[in-house]
């Protein structure tokens, strides 16, 4: 390892956040640019121009490597022509979640469709899916995610490449309840692609993620909003309300519990709550624990390099 990155005290506080910031996207081979960096910064006392002028000076110069406006660990790998090929397939990606999202706009009791994971960050793995967060009427969760599963078996072949349902929440219940950089910076990063007032309420539900990025609110968010819900959505919702109530949501909700357990008996309980959270008004299915390893692997490289974790 470098001498300097074994010395963190000759890094001033400016330094230290802007390595955090570059270690913590260094874990998915990604080179930030500068103003990601800012938007990204641990704290706020700074601006975007100051934050390229350190990253660029002499300080940082045997820790940090740029190519144009992207930044990087000098000891790793160059992922520019990586990152840009990724920003390439990224353009059918979103005009593909886009069309997706015209056709949920007719499904009754959704209320908001946000883009999230690696898309929403305007990139697109080989393999990568389209991650959608989704807003339910209240009451209406387990119905919305039991539809969405039967029409993403008909037309999708049950495919995640094209509609993951890993997120569904209960509109009258925003606020994320899991507080922490990974989290956040999933929050800032989303996109609306149905409900953009929705969008609103659940930004302002989460205004906590400031305490990790107090930048984050300045990003742009590109987004390709359908506000307005199809007469369609109206009339189906007017006739299904006849037949459909709470507890029938309950009753799904505790059969998704079993279809959980029936299809990852090797998880233990604790594992399969963390993963595959099933409240009346919240639902995540996330097949491996991908935020706590992310965190983990933040942690180590933190260590690696001698920071704190701030």
């Amino acid at each position: 390892m470098q001498n300097s990155l074994n010395s963190p005290s000759r890094l001033n506080p400016l330094e230290a956040d802007i390595l955090r910031t570059i270690l913590y996207f260094d874990i998915f081979s990604f080179p930030p640019t500068f103003d990601e960096v800012y938007h990204f910064l641990p704290q706020n006392s700074t601006s975007a121009e100051l934050v390229k002028d350190t990253c660029q000076g002499a300080r940082l110069r045997s820790i940090l490597r740029h190519q144009g406006e992207f930044v990087q660990l000098a000891s790793r790998p160059n992922f520019t022509a990586q990152r840009l090929d990724r920003e390439q397939r990224a353009a059918p990606e979103l005009r593909r979640a886009r069309l997706v999202a015209r056709g949920l706009q007719f499904v009754p009791f959704i209320r908001g469709v946000f883009l999230s994971g690696e898309l929403s960050k305007g990139l697109a793995s080989p393999h990568s899916d389209i991650d959608f967060v989704v807003v339910t009427a209240e009451g209406r969760l387990w119905f919305v995610r039991s539809v969405l599963a039967v029409l993403k078996r008909l037309f999708f072949f049950g495919s995640k490449r094209f509609f993951c349902l890993n997120y569904f929440v209960a509109r009258q219940h925003l606020e994320h309840s899991e507080r922490n950089q990974f989290t956040a910076i999933e929050i800032a990063t989303l996109r609306p692609l149905i409900g953009f007032s929705v969008f609103n309420e659940y930004s302002r539900a989460n205004q906590w993620i400031k305490d990790f990025l107090p930048n984050s609110l300045k990003v742009s968010r590109p987004q390709f909003d359908l506000d307005q819900t199809s007469k369609f959505q109206h009339l189906a919702e007017s006739l299904l309300d006849l037949f459909l109530s709470d507890r029938f949501d309950q009753r799904l909700m505790n059969l998704w519990k079993w279809v959980w357990m029936r299809r990852y008996p090797e998880l233990s309980d604790e594992q399969r709550e963390r993963q595959f959270r099933s409240l009346p008004y919240l639902s995540t299915a996330y097949g491996s624990d991908q935020m706590n390893r992310i965190l983990e692997a933040y942690q180590a490289r933190i260590a690696e390099h001698h920071l704190s974790s701030n």
